[in-house]
């Protein structure tokens, strides 16, 4: 299985948006703005540049749950190691 990909349903990644920003500071002037970039970009690129435009906009770079290289190390591996792995990761962001 080492062509597995795990994917978030676009439900679960607006749910968890309001739980893991909600006591961030700014987060009603940046929240419609990630949830636009989520719901209309429409290649890879597109949602890429406008998320880092939002990131750098509103001075985000240090929030570990929107980064999104945070879970790149955590993919090509096996299903097991992926599971000790993610264990992992939600313990230094719980």
């Amino acid at each position: 299985m080492l062509e597995t990909r795990h994917h978030w349903c676009i439900w679960h990644i607006t749910e968890k948006s309001s739980q893991k920003l909600g006591k961030c500071k700014g987060y009603n002037e940046f929240k419609d703005e990630l949830l636009n970039i989520i719901y209309d970009s429409l290649t890879v690129p597109e949602f890429e540049s406008s998320w880092m435009a939002v990131i750098d906009k509103h001075g985000l770079e240090d929030n570990v749950w929107l980064d999104g290289n945070f879970f790149a190390s955590y993919f090509h591996t096996t299903l097991a190691e992926f599971a000790e792995m993610y264990c992992r990761a939600m313990e230094k962001i719980a």
